[in-house]
This record gives structure tokens, sequence and C-alpha cells, in this order.
């Protein structure tokens, strides 16, 4: 833009926009390289080398459709998971409390032996008795009550934590899908298409069949569909790193 301002084929205003949009991105990619940096020397503080040695990984770490669960299986995970599992150790745990409330509230028997003498005819005979309390009135039925109501509220409880979860894995495992589709979306159609569009236009440009403006904002809607499939793949990886540290 300055050589065609500086030939005369150019009008200032649109060499002095085309100045105001490089020093705009200058000043962009200034900022982008200091957060660089800055996140590079965290993370090798963190894994105590140098920042200029850090090693580079190869290869992509977003998730691919492939790797995702079924919706069936996801039940069964979780019905296997430590927490489920304590929290049906903590069920039994009150159930065998309540079995030995419900123990302790039978009568026991009591058993009675005795002599009987008769002196007149001069004889004796052992007299045997088995008697067994009625529980006509509480007989630690209160305890009772109270224990099922605990092994109860406690089953409720733990029913209801299983739903709630398998409710927030089928809701993390389809908000992973939602943001792969989204992702492949955006790499398999729309990016194809934007950077062809840009192509024709930077020829169009050589020709001066339009001007420098259409191309940059073609460049810009280019990083903006670049970011927003960078933010897909990491909405994708996040929930599915929080659906795998639920099961």
């Amino acid at each position: 833009t300055r050589k065609r301002f500086e030939l005369g084929d150019l009008p200032e205003v649109d060499y002095m926009r085309a100045a105001a949009e490089h020093a705009r991105y200058q000043t962009t990619l200034e900022e982008t390289i200091r957060d660089l940096n800055a996140l590079r020397a965290r993370l090798a503080h963190l894994c105590g080398m140098e920042a200029d040695v850090l090693p580079e990984c190869a290869g992509t770490v977003s998730p691919t459709p492939d790797t995702l669960p079924e919706e069936t299986v996801l039940e069964d995970s979780l019905l296997n998971s430590p927490r489920h599992q304590a929290r049906l150790l903590r069920e039994t745990q009150a159930s065998g409390e309540a079995d030995a409330v419900r123990r302790s509230a039978v009568p026991e028997p009591s058993l009675r032996v005795g002599l009987r003498r008769d002196t007149r005819e001069g004889s004796n005979a052992v007299d045997v008795g088995l008697s067994v309390g009625l529980p006509l009135f509480d007989r630690n039925q209160g305890a009772l009550s109270a224990a099922r109501a605990r092994t109860q509220r406690i089953r409720a409880e733990n029913e209801a934590a299983h739903r709630e979860e398998v409710r927030q894995a089928i809701a993390l495992l389809h908000e992973t899908r939602r943001a792969l589709a989204t992702a492949d979306h955006l790499s398999g159609q729309v990016l194809p298409k934007q950077e062809a569009s840009r192509e024709a236009l930077e020829q169009a440009l050589h020709l001066g069949g339009t001007t420098l403006f259409e191309v940059l904002a073609e460049y810009r809607g280019i990083s903006e569909t670049k970011r927003a499939l960078l933010e897909s793949e990491a909405q994708a990886r996040f929930a599915l790193i929080e659906l795998k540290a639920l099961l």
C-alpha cells in the first residue's frame, strides 16, 4: 500500500487505514508473544526446567469421537466407581446396624428348673419351665424404627446421587460430542472455503480487482475461525477430562 500510495495508485486514506491495521496486528503479536513466554516460564518453573529446554510435544491432544464411551457404558462404570462403592458400603453398614437393633428387640426366652418334693407320698418331681416375654409394649421398637429409617434414607440418597452422576456424565458426553462436531465442521468445511476465498481475493488484488481491506477482512475471518476451532477443541477436551474424573 505504501508503494501504491507513492505511485499515486492508492488514496492516502487507504494507506493510512492499512498502516493502522498493521500497527494493530503488530501490537497483538507482541502481546501474544509476551503471554506465550510467560506461560513457558510458568511451565518450566512447575517442571523444574529451564524455559528454553522445554520438550516439544508432537501430535494432537484433542479427543476424537472414537475415544468417547457409549452412554450404555456410563451407568455400569459409575456403579463400579470407588465413590459409589463407598456409598454402598455405608448403606450396608446402616442395614447391619438395623439388623442388630432388630435382633436386640426380640424377647429372650428364660428357662427355669425346679425340684418339687411331695413329703406325703414321698415322691420327687423335677419341674422345667420355659417362658417367653410378649412384646406387648415398646421393646426397643423406637430404636428399630429409627435404624430402619436411617437405612432407607441412606439408600434413597445413594440412588439420587447415582442418578445425578449419570445425568452429569451424559451431559458431559453430549457436550464433548457437540464440541467435536463443531470443530469438525470448522476444520472440514468452513476453513477450506475461507482459504479458497482468500487465495481468490489475493489473486484479484494483484490484478486490481479488489482492495487490500477485503483481503485483510478475509484473513481476519480465518483467524476468528481458527480461534473458534481451538475453543471447540479445548471445550471438548475439558468436558472429557471432567467425564473421566467422574467415572
